[in-house]
């Protein structure tokens, strides 16, 4: 069972690669910019399975959530590590 638990945590990993990719190819998650909300990051990423009784496109939306707070969890810790400002740890 440990091998399943394994490949989940290889399957969120490359997740979250993929969003931190998209951030850093789309104009809009720049820094100074007016961001971009998490739908279209949500699709543009392939997540969307389209509509399902029960798993809406919209509930469906909550593993790009899932990777947005570890991201900015994951800043605000390197920045308190570093000394950085608000503005460096909230970046995109």
């Amino acid at each position: 069972m440990r091998k399943f638990e394994e490949r989940g945590n290889c399957i969120r990993a490359e997740a979250k690669a993929l969003v931190y990719q998209y951030e850093q190819a789309s104009d809009l998650c720049q820094p100074g910019r007016e961001s971009l909300r998490l739908s279209p990051i949500f699709r543009a990423c392939g997540f969307d399975w389209g509509e399902h009784e029960k798993a809406t496109s919209s509930s469906q939306q909550y593993w790009v959530v899932a990777i947005m707070r570890e991201k900015a969890r994951l800043s605000a810790s390197l920045c308190l590590v570093r000394g950085g400002s608000s503005e460096e740890r909230f970046a995109f």
